[in-house]
């Protein structure tokens, strides 16, 4: 009866500790997640800033740089698409299992300054869900410079 109480014991304490473990694995990738999600955030940030808000500039720049962008309404807004390990997919059209996230980026302009709404989402993890999750967001302004002719 002894033996048969203190194999329970340990039962329930390795059960404890696989749930532990789990649970663990889960908070690292999702810090995994929003550390990618920051630094992409701020990059979009840093070309928004360098184009002075010219939404189409950046797509150009993101499509040059990396061959992920692709913009759906010029002048409005554009997206970037990742494969699971948060580097740049090229297109979406081919195998859609593959691309994981997407950073929508829309530049909107309010009195004389520009807004640059970022926004890193996350495809599903259950195929029956049809909203993407929204892991970071960022907003950013800019007051566009004008440049003089003399």
């Amino acid at each position: 009866m002894e033996l048969i109480i203190s194999i329970l014991f340990f039962s329930l304490a390795g059960a404890v500790c696989v749930k532990l473990f789990v649970n663990s694995h889960i908070t690292s990738q999702n810090s995994v997640e929003l550390n990618h999600a920051l630094e992409w955030s701020q990059n979009v940030a840093e070309v928004f800033y360098g184009c002075n808000g010219d939404i189409t500039q950046m797509a150009d720049l993101f499509q040059t740089q990396f061959g992920n962008c692709t913009s759906y309404a010029p002048d409005q807004f554009f997206l970037l698409l990742f494969d699971k390990d948060f580097e740049p997919f090229a297109t979406a059209r081919n195998s859609n299992l593959a691309l994981q996230y997407t950073i929508l980026t829309s530049v909107e302009q309010k009195e004389e300054l520009l807004y640059c709404h970022i926004l890193v989402q996350k495809k599903p993890s259950i195929p029956e869900a049809s909203a993407l999750e929204v892991i970071y967001e960022l907003t950013v302004c800019l007051f566009p410079q004008k440049e003089v002719t003399l």
